[in-house]
């Protein structure tokens, strides 16, 4: 048993307690929109206060052993404490934040009916039962604010689990690859990006003209660097055989421009990324459509540019023709015009790490497949 708001005041749980044991009250406490800030700053701290952390690194530890397979866990209704560590958890084996939400929303269809006899039982004792259905139920805010929170702090949520939560890679890596199971594949390839990690240095500049960006642009048509579009270096896209990944990974609009920060690639870089395309030549294939990409709620389609660049990659973007750059978003044709007319201080960086991604629209690194920290 792990007391996850062990150093939290006021959580949900003992708020429900202590409304439903004097209903005639309760609105002091629940109404006029109390009830959804209680939830709210509940999942703030569910995010991020030490015994909250301490508590699902342990969890996320012991799961992670085979011994712990296959795993059943639950807090007092179900929802919060533990539809963080369910979010959090899909979320890192590349769910996409769309699938994460519906799963959670469903709490409303398929517990709140089981909780019936609370609110009638508040109200034969004389209370609204009204006032507490934000605490009974879930609401799109209440794992918005737990989101924002680990975004806030570690940037994604690879930096919550490694950072937040202190796991080691190797406890990450096998959380990522024991609860998934192989389903057929829609497409016999997958397009892949092997890319770099910048350091924190490039992921601050990154984040400060993506700002900018989304001013020219806001989503859905332009996008953030978030989880599902991460600043980073390629080194190689290209088709690989979908069947191949494990031994891969496991072996080694008109008026619309796209910006990037371009990067000068030491020899160092150079030299790696030809040992690399040797190493997966092997595995990789040609021909692959829109059905090898990560596609979205937001971004369903696939630009052809993007099939394209993949499909070239090597031929066209290696060696000699290699452009290195950071993709930090989409803008106006005339905003970005007003953007490169202004000076760009150089800024030195290193890279965090190693990773390879199943690519996205737009070249972008959508859904991790591994990664090797520096």
């Amino acid at each position: 048993m792990l007391d996850i708001l062990a150093g939290a005041q006021d959580a949900a749980p003992a708020a429900i307690l202590k409304a439903t044991a004097d209903p005639k009250t309760a609105g002091e406490v629940l109404g006029g929109g109390k009830a959804v800030a209680l939830l709210e700053d509940g999942y703030r701290q569910i995010a991020g206060i030490p015994s909250a952390l301490t508590g699902y690194r342990q969890f996320f530890s012991a799961i992670a052993q085979p011994e712990h397979r296959p795993a059943s866990f639950h807090c007092t209704t179900g929802k919060d404490r533990t539809g963080w560590a369910a979010a959090s958890f899909l979320l890192l084996m590349g769910v996409s934040e769309e699938d994460v939400l519906k799963e959670y929303l469903l709490t409303n269809e398929q517990l709140v009916p089981a909780m019936k006899p609370l609110p009638d039982k508040f109200k034969a004792a004389g209370g609204d039962p009204e006032i507490l259905m934000p605490l009974v139920g879930v609401q799109q805010s209440y794992l918005g604010t737990a989101l924002h929170e680990m975004r806030t702090r570690w940037g994604s949520i690879e930096g919550y689990f490694s950072e937040g939560l202190g796991l080691d890679g190797t406890t990450i890596d096998r959380l990522c690859t024991s609860y998934i199971e192989e389903a057929s594949p829609t497409s016999d390839l997958t397009a892949i990006d092997i890319l770099v990690e910048p350091d924190d240095t490039m992921k601050a500049k990154a984040g400060e003209i993506n700002e900018r960006m989304l001013k020219s642009i806001p989503p859905p048509a332009g996008f953030s660097l978030d989880e599902h579009h991460q600043p980073h270096i390629t080194t190689e896209q290209c088709f690989v055989h979908t069947e191949a990944i494990h031994h891969l990974v496991e072996d080694k609009a008109k008026g619309v421009g796209i910006a990037f920060v371009v990067c000068k690639p030491g020899p160092e870089l150079l030299d790696f990324q030809a040992e690399l395309i040797d190493a997966v030549r092997p595995f990789t294939g040609s021909g692959g459509t829109a059905e090898a990409f990560v596609r979205t709620e937001a971004e369903r389609d696939i630009n052809p540019e993007g099939i394209a660049w993949a499909e070239d990659f090597v031929r066209d973007h290696s060696g000699a023709d290699y452009f290195a750059h950071v993709t930090v978003g989409l803008a106006m044709l005339d905003d970005l015009k007003v953007m490169e007319a202004e000076p760009l201080e150089p800024l030195t960086f290193g890279a965090a790490g190693l990773a390879v991604h199943q690519l996205g629209n737009q070249g972008t690194a959508a859904k991790l497949l591994k990664s090797w920290r520096a």
